[in-house]
């Protein structure tokens, strides 16, 4: 069904707001330009809430994580010389970032760059998993000490 990701973004803000506090972590949500993507709610709630869980356990002294929905018309399909015209969810964090010879394996199941106990190293590749039901991604960029941004990319539909 037809899914705004500005709801989403709200949704999962909403949701995770009492952790982030907890955690000093202060969530904005910016709506460049909505989206209508064609997915399961609840599933890319799921992928949303795993990346700002993520996202919050990366600023161990807190900080802002930031949502921020846009649209993108040519958005390049990963191993394609194809692009579609997509809906984007960024979540920015200002945490400490991941070391490049880590970013590739992020979304292998059970890898994590956690301490023991702090995860199962399987939230990136159920997310990544979603968005790939839906015939979308997830990409991924980190500066080491400065943070990481991960974007869910959707197809869009019309309204």
């Amino acid at each position: 069904a037809p899914v705004k990701l500005s709801e989403v973004a709200s949704r999962a803000a909403r949701l995770l707001d009492s952790l982030a506090r907890k955690n000093k972590v202060a969530i904005e949500v910016d709506v460049v330009q909505d989206s209508q993507v064609s997915c399961d709610h609840a599933l890319i709630e799921q992928a949303v809430t795993n990346l700002m869980i993520n996202a919050i356990h990366a600023m161990p002294d807190g900080g802002t994580l930031k949502l921020r929905v846009r649209v993108d018309e040519r958005a390049p399909k990963p191993d394609s010389t194809r692009s579609i015209a997509a809906g984007v969810l960024e979540v920015h964090d200002e945490g400490t970032g991941i070391p490049a010879a880590a970013l590739e394996h992020i979304f292998e199941p059970f890898y994590t760059t956690k301490p023991e106990g702090r995860g199962t190293g399987l939230g990136l590749s159920v997310a990544r998993g979603i968005a790939e039901e839906y015939d979308g991604w997830i990409t991924a960029s980190s500066t080491e000490g400065e943070g990481s941004c991960f974007s869910i990319v959707l197809p869009r539909v019309s309204a």
